[in-house]
Formats: C-alpha cells, structure tokens, sequence
C-alpha cells in the first residue's frame, strides 16, 4: 500500500467524521441550549410566583397580629381607664403611656403610637407623653379619625418621615371619641417581606384595594400601568411594556383585596441568556476544533496498529477468513469483528474482576474459614450462614478437597495471579456442575495447593451419585484448565462436626493416589483398608520429614536405615506396606515438589525392586533430591513473588491458631531456613512478628467497627490461649482490649 492511498483513507475518515459531527453536535448544542432557555425561564416564573405568595402569606400574618394588637392595645383596661376616667388623674395617664411603650416594644413594626381622647382634647404620644390638641402637630391623624377610618392601612408622612398608619376604635359600627393610631416604620417592613437588598431588574410593591401603593416601587407611572395591566389580563402572569421595557409581572392577592406584584425587567432576563449563551457556542466551536485536530492526529497514527491489530486477531480465524487487504479494515465487518472481540475480552476480565473485589463474596469466604479453623460454627456465622448460603438448610453435608497434582510445576508455569484465577476457575466448574445436579454448595480457596468444598444435601441422597458428580468437575477441570487433580470427600455429618480435623483428613486423603496411581474418588473407607489393619511408624515418620524440612539430609537416611533394619524380619507383604505408608507420609508432606509428582503410584513404584536394599537405595536417592529442591529452588529469580504469596497465604489463614512458619514452609515445599531467610531479607521483618502485626491490626479493627464481644474476637483472631492473646495485646498497644476499645469509642 503507498503512502498515497494510506494518507486517503485516514484523511477520508477524518472528513466523514468531522462532517457527521458538525451535523449532530452543532443541532444538539442550540437544542440543548433552547431547552435550557426554556426550562430557565419556566423556573424563574415558578420561583417568582412562589415569592409573591409567599411575601402574601406574610403579608396577611403580619397585618392581622398587628389588628390583633391594636385592637388588644385599644382595649386594655389602663387604656380605658385614661380614656373614661378623671382626666386630671396622673396615675392614670402614667398607667396609660407604661401599657402603651410596652406593646410597643414587644411589637418591632410599630414605630410610633398615638392614643386620642376627643372629649378631654389631650393626646398620649408615645414620643411625648401627654399632651393637649393645640401641642400636638399630626393634625392631619386627627381628620383620618373623624372620618372613621378604621383598621384600614394608609401611607401617612409625619415630621419628614415614611409611614403605614392604622386607627382602630372599639367597634367600626358606631362613632367613637378615642382612638388609638398605630405608625408602623414602612422600611422595616419593607425589608421583612422584600429583603434588605435591592436586586436590579427587579420591582416588588404592593397595592391598596383601592389601587394606591402602600409598599415598594416608587415610581407612581409604572406602579399605575402595572395595576392597570392586571384589571385588564385578570391573571397571576402578565406581561407590561413600560419604561421602553418588557416587564414579566406576578401577582398574588391578599384577603384584603391588595395586589401584591413581582416585576422582572425582562431584558435582564434574556441578556444573562444571551451571554450564556454566546458563551457556549464559543465553547463549542473551541471543542469543535480541539476535537478536529486531535482526530486528524490520532487517525493518522491509529492506522497502522490497527492493521497491525486485525493481523493478530485473524491469525485466530478460519483459513478462508485470513485474507483481508488493508483496503478494507475500515468496512463495518472488520470494525464488527473487533468490537465483538474486545467487547467479549473486557466483559470477561470486568466479570471476573468484579467476581474477586466482590465485597459480598469475601464476607462469605471469612465466615467460612472461621468454621474451617474454629472447628465449630458460632452463633453469628451460623446465623450468617443460613440467610447467605443453603448449607444448612440440608440435612447432610460433606467436605470435599480438590487438590491440584503437580503443584511445584505449577507455580513455575504460572505467575501468583494467574494461579489464583485458575483456582477460582476450579471453584467456578465446581459449583457450576453442584448446583446444577441439586446439591447446595460453598467453595473456598485455601491459599495452597488445594480448594475446599462445601456439599449440601439431603439424606436421602445417593454417596455414589456425588461421587459421580466430583468425578464430571475432575474431568471438566483437565479438559478445560488442563490442570490433574486429586479429590477426595467425607463421610455425610452434620453442622455440628469438628470441620477442622475432618479437613485435615480429607486433604491427606487426597495424598492417597500417589500409592497406586489410580484415578478416582478417595473416601475414609479406603484410608481404612489401607492402614487400619497394620501398625504403622508414623513417629519416626515425623523425624524424618522434621530433619528433611531442616536440610538435614543425611540425618533422615540415619533414622531411615535405622527404621528399616528392623523390618528385615517381617513378612514380605508387611515390610511392602510398611514402605508404603512411609513414601504415603513422605507425598503428604511434599507432595508439591515435582521430585515427588514424577512418582507413579508407590505400589508400582515398589513393585520393580527384588530386594529391601534396593528400595532403601531409591528411598535414600528421594529423600536427597527433595532436601535438593527445598534447598534450591528454581524460583529464586522471583523472590519479590514467592514473598508475595507468603503474604497472601498469611491473610487467607490468619484464622488459624496454627498458621507458623512451617507451615508456610510446607504450603510453599520450600525449606524453613530459606522461607525464614527469604522473608527477612525482602520486608526486614520475621515471619512470625509479621503473623502477630496483622493479627493485632484485626484485632483493632474487629474491637472498632464491630460489636462482638472481646472473646469472640479472640478466637476469630488466631490466638490460641487467652493469657497470650492479652500479653501480645498489650505489649503492642500498652493497652487492654477492653481499654483500646473505650478510648478509640
């Protein structure tokens, strides 16, 4: 291909792509924005509105308590007293203004007060006191009460100053000769029901019943078209053309006939639209252009992976789906082809991502491992158990183990993450082929060289059909992850069992294929055949693998030979089993190692050998090339890695009580010294300081966030005595469980 058709093709797809762009991007954005305008516009009437009837319902409560105190100030007996009593009494005028200033004061909105006495001619004002009609300079109140104006709210100017002023006589149906004047500071209120700040572009006033501005806007012209706007629309919104201006108009109404109206200029309105607007479609176009050269860019330099891309992806396709020139990677089959590829990649690593994070998943696994290690199910987990899982809604349950042969090789093929997602694939057939055939079922992955399965079901069911079943997951297992595995299974029991002694058991029931290499299902009963009828040296079996463990080599072949010069008078057919058990014994405890795996079966192994010497020869040939491979292993170029799993071994077993550095050492089929050397080396810390750092930091986090008791927490925590779980509490913290606890709450 030249450059020439390569340079058409890119630039092709860049026209299209700008071109379909503009056509989609630029409606979108005046849409958009068009609907934003209209959705603006519609909030702002709404929020007008609500502020007209709100500043109504305010309106109305503040005027009626003011009725309520005028007519309650009008009435009170001191005031009646100065109105029907002596005249020249002084103590009753003192009573008088005393009742007056404290209304007054209780009351903010009135400013000033005015109590009128037309037979005695004399006046209580409450900036004055007493004085007489010729003293008092508000004549212009005086007409307002002759012509019974009562309760009504008017403007009224006194001494310079703004007011609303109200008169209220006993009864508004007979003539009165005393009254009581209430001014009330007209700003003051204003600022109550408008606020404090004026906003441009906004008017608020409101309007007498009979059309004379009480409140707000000033301006008498445009106050006069508003209200005569309203008569006219008889409506909450309105439209006003005043002042060269579109006015948008609110209005609310009042039980005493006020008009109550919010005016927004509208130019305002539409010029912040404008800008915003503006704003937006230069933005756009900026975003249009950035977008366009990154495009241009990236589309010149995409090519070539691309091709380079559906190169690789259809090496996995059929012969006759090969052939595709470079022309036509861009047609919508090629880009099908690859979306489809990608799509099915991303949705199985999301999938399986979200599988392993699963907070859910991990609450389970650690109710588990808590029966697993304590034995026995507690309260809480018991509970948890029967509403999560339908372990215990069977009447039998079994314990199986899967464990993957060949382990040491294993981890050599495959990197730490990898064999945990093969794992969980395991976990994954497992449950699959379970739950299918009716059987409830829990799997859980012990951080080794094995998982462990939980099977439900009800006593009625056949042991032979389960059998059946686990032998379908062996076989899917190596069809499918290519992995060979051994997988043995417990007796039916209850919830009731010691889960943890039986799970030792099942998992050496596994080693139960290295002794004659038959595939199958190994239960308890084979076990017994096998070893219930003779004795066994499973003391000195012990020695040997302590001293192997050790590196000490040559020691083991000195016990070994010390052990066998005492089967040299037994029988032929006892002095085979024996050898048996013991190469049982020694595939229990490093069966991991591919020196080990390379076994195939014991009994056929011992089978080639005429003589006892030659099968202590091979015997001691083994027992060197495992001490060899502990001592050495191939793996030393990850040591970074193999710390890792130690970490991640330590976190999945720290429920253990008996979780210790040889068995980290065993879990690995490495030495200790090494296991011990290795870790101190990368994190300068010791295995067993690291083992008691994390248990104490569950411990603190169990004693904040939870409220299980300090025993249940002791157990769940991996300590196996009660004096050294507060020892080590409070060597680390200087505190007690219960202490840390009260000072952290």
């Amino acid at each position: 291909m030249t450059k020439t058709g390569y340079q058409r093709i890119y630039f092709r797809n860049f026209l299209i792509f700008i071109c379909l762009f503009v056509i989609v991007f630029i409606p979108f954005v005046i849409l958009l924005f068009s609907q934003f305008a209209r959705y603006t516009m519609m909030e702002l009437n709404e929020t007008a509105q609500s502020k007209v009837n709100n500043i109504r319902y305010n309106t109305e409560f503040i005027f009626d308590k003011l009725k309520d105190n005028a007519y309650t100030i009008y009435n009170d007996q001191t005031i009646q007293n100065w109105y029907y009593g002596d005249p020249d009494n002084v103590l009753n005028t003192t009573a008088a203004i005393r009742t007056q200033n404290n209304f007054m004061f209780n009351e903010k909105f009135i400013a000033r007060s005015y109590l009128i006495n037309t037979l005695t001619r004399k006046v209580i004002d409450s900036k004055q006191g007493e004085i007489d009609y010729a003293a008092f300079n508000d004549r212009i109140i005086l007409e307002k009460a002759k012509e019974q104006e009562y309760l009504t709210v008017f403007n009224h100017e006194v001494e310079g100053n703004e007011y609303l002023a109200m008169i209220s006589p006993a009864s508004p149906k007979k003539n009165e000769n005393n009254f009581l004047v209430l001014l009330i500071d007209e700003q003051m209120i204003m600022n109550f029901l408008f606020g404090p700040d004026s906003v441009k572009g906004v008017a608020l006033f409101i309007l007498s019943a009979d059309g004379k501005r009480l409140l707000g806007e000033s301006d008498d012209q445009f106050v006069k078209q508003v209200g005569d706007a309203y008569l006219k629309n008889a409506e909450n919104q309105f439209d006003v053309r005043a002042e060269g201006n579109r006015w948008v108009i609110n209005e609310a109404t009042t039980k005493s006939d006020w008009q109550i109206y919010y005016a927004v200029d509208y130019s305002e309105l539409t010029s912040k639209v404008s800008l915003l607007k503006q704003q937006i479609i230069v933005f756009s176009c900026l975003v249009l252009a950035l977008i366009a050269a990154l495009f241009y860019w990236s589309s010149r330099r995409s090519l070539s992976p691309l091709s380079h891309l559906v190169d690789k992806l259809q090496i996995k396709l059929p012969k006759d789906n090969r052939t595709v020139s470079f022309s036509n990677i861009l047609t919508h089959s090629e880009f099908s082809f690859m979306n489809k590829s990608l799509d099915m990649l991303l949705d199985n690593v999301e999938s399986l991502h979200s599988s392993i994070r699963e907070t859910h998943d991990l609450v389970r696994s650690e109710q588990l491992r808590q029966w697993l290690y304590q034995g026995e199910l507690s309260l809480a987990g018991s509970e948890f158990l029967r509403s999560e899982t339908k372990l215990l809604s069977r009447s039998c349950l079994y314990l199986a183990v899967i464990r993957i042969e060949s382990y040491q090789l294993f981890c050599e093929q495959y990197d730490f993450l990898s064999r945990k997602l093969l794992k969980y694939a395991m976990r994954n057939i497992a449950e699959e082929i379970l739950s299918h055939s009716g059987y409830a079922v829990e799997c859980l992955d012990m951080g080794s060289d094995h998982i462990l399965i939980w099977v439900g079901a009800d006593e009625e069911e056949s042991g032979e059909r389960l059998q059946q079943r686990l032998f379908d997951i062996q076989a899917h297992i190596e069809s499918v992850i290519k992995l060979s595995t051994a997988i043995a299974i417990s007796q039916p029991g209850t919830a009731e069992e010691d889960f943890h002694q039986l799970y030792q058991h099942i998992y050496e029931l596994t080693m139960l294929k290295f002794i004659k290499g038959d595939n199958q299902i190994f239960t308890e009963e084979q076990y017994t055949d096998l070893v219930g009828t003779v004795p066994s040296f499973e003391n000195i079996s012990e020695d040997i693998i302590l001293s192997i463990r050790h590196e000490q080599g040559e020691e083991a072949i000195l016990r070994l030979r010390q052990q066998l010069r005492v089967m040299a008078g037994v029988s032929y057919a006892e002095c085979k089993l024996q050898l048996t058990l013991f190469v049982y014994e020694i595939t229990k405890a490093f069966g991991r190692l591919n020196v080990i795996q390379e076994i195939n079966g014991i009994s056929r192994t011992l089978d080639q050998f005429h003589a006892l010497h030659e099968a202590v020869e091979w015997m001691e040939r083994l027992i060197g090339r495992i001490v060899e491979e502990i001592s050495a292993p191939k793996v030393t170029g990850h040591k970074e890695e193999i710390v890792n799993e130690i970490k991640e071994f330590i976190h999945t077993n720290l429920h253990d009580p008996l979780l210790s550095l040889e068995g980290i050492a065993d879990h690995l089929s490495l030495s200790v010294s090494y296991v011990r050397q290795l870790f101190k080396g990368i994190t300068n810390i010791s295995i067993s300081d690291y083992i008691l750092e994390n248990k104490i930091e569950f411990v603190k986090k169990q004693l904040v966030s939870s409220d299980q008791t300090i025993a249940e927490i002791m157990d769940r925590s991996g300590f196996l005595t009660k004096s050294h779980f507060f020892s080590v509490f409070k060597k680390v913290t200087g505190l007690t469980p219960k202490q840390y606890r009260d000072m952290m709450k």
